[in-house]
């Protein structure tokens, strides 16, 4: 029995995976708890020489008994194919389990419909909400998200940038970030970028900011009014411009409420 690890921020259901090996065919039955009901689902995997066999367009257009062409149209939707073909197709996807190279139609294809999109760390929960809704939205508009932290280090953001290159991204959307000026000179000039929580006015990027000043101000004015007299600002490294604002805005509202040390 594997459990799945999943971040139940993003994810409303528990998903446990069994596998059962069966010589050449592992079958799957996944656990799904959806409000006070468990559902059973069914999958299967072929096997090759003890590992997961990769099942090509080919074997499907075999097993469908349509030629290759037909089958590349039925999923893709580029063309009118007969109801009773395409349910023949699809028959034949769902019993092989077909999954298409997605990194192959990449190559061929000018646009991924994927946004790659950077954070420091997946795991704090600042971050959690806005990317739930951002995929949401991008999904609305029929495109991936492709989601990587850089772990609060700047080799590391670069290094993921680079593989937000490599994996040919129709754009990149990048929460922070820091020591990478040169390398978003060289990404603004492939693809479309937009800066969370920071700007960069010499490279003209598209940036998006967070308000700290009224929201800091409202924040230390009620706690003034309830009698307060000593707040201490935690927050993290202040290698982010966004949390060197925050903490300036802290001190101009701590000044204005008469807190002057």
């Amino acid at each position: 029995i594997l459990p799945v690890l999943l971040n139940n921020t993003f994810y409303k259901e528990v998903l446990v995976v069994l596998t059962i090996e069966q010589l050449n065919f592992i079958l799957i039955v996944k656990l799904e708890k959806k409000g006070s009901k468990i559902e059973f689902k069914e999958e299967g995997v072929y096997m090759e020489d003890g590992k997961p066999k990769k099942i090509t367009i080919r074997e499907v257009a075999n097993l469908s008994g349509v030629a290759i062409g037909t089958v590349s149209h039925v999923m893709n939707g580029t063309a009118a194919i007969s109801e009773l073909t395409s349910q023949k197709v699809w028959d034949a996807v769902e019993e092989l389990q077909y999954t298409p190279n997605y990194i192959a139609q990449l190559l061929r294809k000018k646009h991924s419909k994927i946004i790659g999109c950077l954070v420091p760390e997946l795991n704090n929960p600042f971050y959690s909400g806005i990317l739930s809704i951002f995929i949401g939205c991008a999904a609305t508009e029929g495109y991936k998200v492709l989601l990587l932290d850089y772990q609060n280090n700047s080799k590391k953001e670069l290094e993921e940038l680079q593989q937000m290159v490599d994996q040919k991204v129709d754009a990149v959307v990048l929460f922070h970030g820091f020591d990478d000026v040169e390398m978003l000179k060289k990404l603004k000039e492939q693809i479309p970028v937009i800066l969370i929580g920071r700007e960069e006015p010499l490279l003209q990027i598209p940036s998006i900011r967070f308000e700290h000043k009224d929201v800091m101000e409202q924040l230390i004015r009620q706690l003034h009014c309830m009698g307060y007299q000593k707040i201490a600002f935690l927050t993290e490294s202040l290698q982010f411009q966004d949390l060197k604002d925050r903490y300036h805005c802290f001190l101009e509202a701590m000044y204005h409420c008469g807190h002057h040390h």
